[in-house]
């Protein structure tokens, strides 16, 4: 079984992939189970589709 996952920024797509689930894992569980486990893969995949950087901007700078 799998999923497709898409990655939204600004209203834009920009990157789409699959995620592939293990039914047999899947099956004992009650739905709302087997949801949290997808919210939780796409989650994880989406930490690792995207990155974050920031500079100080301003007199707010710290050093």
């Amino acid at each position: 079984m799998a999923i497709r996952v898409l990655s939204i920024i600004d209203g834009k797509p920009v990157k789409e992939d699959e995620i592939e689930l293990n039914e047999d894992k899947l099956e004992p569980l009650a739905e709302e189970e087997i949801r949290q486990v997808i919210e939780i893969k796409v989650q994880e995949w989406a930490r690792r589709c995207i990155e974050a950087e920031w500079e100080w901007k301003g007199k707010t700078n710290p050093e």
